[in-house]
């Protein structure tokens, strides 16, 4: 069999050979495991039932279904720039994962993955008003269908709605900062993160690690009167589907007054962490003495005080707890505020610590966000000129090259990247349950996605050849066999 390149010849070993054949190979092999995740749950189909594409039927090689995949399976894969588009365009398991057809057909020759521009036309499609807001909701429904599969939390054939077990949920709101390079519409220098970036807002429940919601900023905003639309969203769309009471969880910053009523409004409790100023300041004064002599080896000691707090922008009083913590080796103890709409009797100051303290699993989360998937929001909108090497008449405007436009694109990106987080954490989630033991976001991504296979013909059959130490991937499957989305 003729090679397409002599044969390279390492220095550091004279035995071994480097050649290329014209053989099936992938390293990508873990995108089967992303598109059988993506039809468990029915997020695609649901997403091209509410999409709306402007493209004429005529014009449409790639259907919607098929570019959602592309983009959601080469983000999972961690291919996160969409140049990296072109390079995999024949790779057969990203073809064989993304394409509606059966059998065989996605690696005919001469067809393969969409290429870069599609791609980027995809995101003009994304981007439209109306796109972007089923966009939102397809995060939080994601977030649902994956709760509802593998927390139980569904009623059961058979047995009335209002049987349904009823469950307690945190709501944890967070900010997530997004780096970008280069002058970027809308991004914004940030001096608290030191660098010119997005600032993304963050819905999630902590304790089960699912997105909820998500929103886009400039850099230097301030999300403290922006978090009231999208968390007000978010508990609309979760509570009576998901759990029977929420508590959402905030940091300092956020507890605005619009905020604070809405929530209360809907009867939600809530816990933050308030900002101190003169008035809370000189409220703790009296409770900052020098605290008894300690005993040697004894963890810092910590002490709760309850008191009432009326900020001017507020309507009323509302119940505040200063948390005094002893600092070994201090003088003075350190001190910071927890604002919550509990009552003592319902959770006192202890357990109050204790669920604020919570929050960090969310944050952890969005951690393992940026880790592994690493947004990249560095979009510039360029308008389609040419279609078949024909040039469009009338040119389209380029007002999608201003802020204006180059906004919704990011945005657009971000919620793509929050899905895809939520496909991967379904994997996770379904790892763990498998092995019975802990699996990072990373770890997933390393050992279960990113396994190369060859890929061999038997007549209209495929067949992926991975290692046979993959053992990871017989218990993958066998616990996705078990589960699957279906209405109630």
């Amino acid at each position: 069999m003729p090679e397409t390149i002599p044969q390279i010849r390492p220095s550091f070993n004279r035995s071994l050979r480097l050649e290329t054949r014209p053989e099936l190979l992938s390293a990508d092999t873990g995108a089967l495991v992303q598109r059988e995740m993506m039809d468990r749950c029915g997020l695609i189909d649901w997403l091209t039932e509410r999409l709306h594409d402007p493209r004429h039927p005529s014009s449409i090689r790639y259907p919607l279904s098929d570019l959602l995949r592309t983009r959601l399976l080469l983000l999972g894969q961690g291919w996160r720039d969409q140049s990296d588009a072109d390079r995999l365009r024949q790779d057969p398991s990203l073809r064989v994962a993304s394409e509606s057809r059966r059998g065989t057909a996605a690696l005919e020759e001469g067809h393969g993955l969409a290429s870069q521009p599609t791609l980027s036309r995809l995101l003009d499609t994304l981007s439209r008003k109306q796109n972007l807001q089923v966009l939102h909701e397809a995060v939080t429904e994601l977030a649902c269908r994956r709760i509802e599969m593998m927390e139980g939390r569904r009623r059961k054939k058979g047995k009335p709605r209002k049987q349904r077990r009823k469950n307690r949920m945190f709501l944890d709101v967070d900010g997530l900062p997004v780096e970008v390079h280069g002058r970027q519409p809308g991004s914004q220098w940030s001096g608290y993160y030191r660098q010119r970036m997005y600032l993304g807002l963050v819905a999630s429940c902590g304790e089960t690690g699912d997105l909820i919601d998500g929103e886009l900023f400039p850099g230097a905003s301030y999300l403290g009167n922006k978090a009231l639309k999208l968390t007000l969203r978010a508990v609309d769309r979760c509570r009576g589907r998901l759990c029977g009471s929420m508590i959402v969880r905030m940091d300092a910053g956020f507890p605005e007054p619009g905020l604070l009523q809405g929530l209360e409004s809907r009867s939600v409790p809530y816990i933050a962490r308030i900002r101190k100023n003169e008035v809370l300041d000189r409220m703790a004064r009296p409770y900052l003495t020098q605290p008894a002599e300690r005993v040697a080896n004894e963890p810092p000691r910590v002490w709760f005080h309850e008191l009432t707090y009326q900020a001017e922008s507020w309507d009323r009083a509302r119940r505040v707890v200063l948390v005094v913590v002893e600092q070994p080796g201090e003088l003075y103890p350190d001190h910071f505020w927890l604002l919550t709409s509990l009552s003592p009797k319902r959770c006192d100051a202890q357990e109050l610590l204790r669920t604020y303290r919570r929050r960090g699993k969310a944050e952890g989360h969005m951690g393992e966000l940026m880790d592994v998937l690493d947004p990249a929001l560095s979009s510039v909108s360029r308008p389609k000129t040419h279609y078949r090497g024909k040039k469009l008449t009338p040119e389209p405007k380029p007002e999608a090259l201003t802020e204006t436009g180059v906004r919704p694109h990011n945005e657009a990106r971000f919620l793509l990247n929050l899905l895809a987080y939520g496909i991967l954490h379904l994997g996770r989630v379904l790892m763990e349950r498998a092995t019975r033991r802990g699996w990072s976001l990373r770890r997933f991504h390393e050992r279960v996605l990113r396994v190369a296979s060859r890929v061999l013909r038997q007549g209209r059959r495929l067949i992926f050849v991975v290692s046979r130490r993959e053992t990871d991937w017989k218990r993958l499957w066998r616990r996705l066999e078990r589960v699957s989305w279906a209405p109630g």
